[in-house]
């Protein structure tokens, strides 16, 4: 790199610095941006300037009290509004579409069924359902910065490829290729729950935390890992795969596991997961004809399951005890190795999270050697599409970005 282009990274590098210490601190004076950045008066004129001109910042005489006599100060306000972002989750059974300010604040949602679009046409209805949505929000093509996309599986972020989504079907599959001649503006993608938890460190349960572990627990059981405030995806973009992770070696070594339930699933996701919970309960119903759920066993649902293990029922409660051990090892495991601020429990089963949240918090406590914090997820629904929209804000090149 020569000389010039260092002097330009530079210039390019203090503009992106001023602009977030106006996003973090703002209503905020040149002169305290000076003080907190350590940037010469001359050049925060001039990018502040470049920054209001571009629409980034806007200025305003409102703000912090003033008593000194003379000239009052002007303020300086991140504009939220400059653009817009849109995210999407994907997961096997719905797609979610929200559209936020720069902020993190919804504006609007749209959402429709996975499966009758995977064949054909999925980006095809991707693409209207956009359209529907900004139209519905009185929002422009041009006012969108990009969109954030999460994926229920391994993902390739820099190349924009799905290496492996079992439930969608995809493999190798060139989404980002694919999706650029549906769409003008850029595109960012990665896996569902490392999305998620970008999201929930934002606005949710780990704001302000640099180290988080989010262990998203559905059909199967992934997670998200967050290290010195970046996502860690691992040397071939598996980390977070803690499904696989083995909790029993008896188990393993007897071969006395329930089959995943589907190829490409783990261990643990076949102990924790909710389609393997779901299966052993009907395993075992077959012998016990007397249980109020037999008659339903066809049609049972992993909510009914954790309904009656909820209300004191023995078999329905050993079941998921069982399982729930399993989880709470795999979470000691994670936080030895890894030491976080927090985990973080999310997906469709934490729904039930705050009746087995105090076993886990036990279990993790007696094998755990140092504060661990557990805690559910916050943004329920909306962490992937708010988490997809932070990776866009945090990956595509812009001022926004540091």
């Amino acid at each position: 790199m020569n000389f010039s282009q260092t002097k330009a990274d530079e210039i390019k590098y203090n503009k992106k610095l001023i602009l977030h210490c106006i996003k973090q601190f703002g209503p905020i004076s040149r002169a305290e941006i000076c003080k907190r950045i350590q940037i010469s008066k001359p050049t925060v004129s001039t990018f502040v300037e470049e920054l209001i001109e571009e629409g980034w910042v806007i200025e305003s005489s409102a703000g912090k009290t003033h008593n000194k006599s003379g000239r009052k100060p002007t303020y300086l306000h991140f504009n939220e509004q400059a653009y817009y972002a849109l995210g999407v989750d994907i997961g096997g059974t719905k797609v979610l579409v929200a559209v936020s300010d720069l902020n993190g604040t919804i504006l609007g949602e749209e959402r429709f069924d996975t499966a009758p679009f995977l064949e054909r046409n999925f980006l095809k209805k991707l693409q209207t359902t956009v359209a529907h949505l900004l139209k519905k929000t009185g929002l422009k093509p041009s006012q969108i910065i990009g969109m954030g996309i999460g994926i229920p599986g391994i993902t390739d972020s820099h190349s924009g490829v799905v290496i492996e989504a079992p439930s969608l079907g995809w493999q190798q599959y060139p989404l980002r290729e694919k999706a650029a001649a549906y769409f003008d503006f850029p595109i960012h993608i990665d896996n569902d729950v490392n999305v998620s938890a970008l999201g929930e460190q934002w606005l949710g349960a780990a704001k302000k935390k640099e180290n988080v572990i989010l262990i998203a627990i559905g059909t199967g059981v992934g997670s998200g890992l967050i290290i010195d405030g970046k996502l860690f995806r691992g040397a071939n973009w598996g980390a977070g795969e803690i499904g696989y992770m083995v909790t029993d070696t008896n188990q393993t070594r007897n071969g006395n596991t329930i089959v995943p339930p589907f190829k490409g699933y783990g261990y643990l996701e076949s102990q924790v997961g909710g389609a393997a919970i779901k299966k052993r309960v009907q395993q075992e119903l077959e012998r016990l004809p007397a249980h109020p759920l037999h008659n339903k066993k066809d049609a049972l649902s992993v909510s009914d399951i954790f309904a009656f293990a909820i209300d004191g029922d023995d078999f329905c409660e050993k079941i998921v005890h069982d399982a729930i051990e399993h989880l709470s090892l795999a979470i000691v495991n994670a936080i030895t190795l890894l030491n976080p601020e927090v985990v973080l429990l999310g997906g469709g089963l934490s729904k039930s999270g705050h009746w087995f949240l105090p076993i886990v918090q036990e279990t993790v406590q007696k094998f755990v050697p140092f504060d661990a914090k557990i805690r559910l997820t916050e943004l329920g629904d909306r962490s992937g599409v708010t988490g997809a929209i932070s990776l866009l804000l945090r990956e595509h090149e812009s001022v926004l970005k540091l």
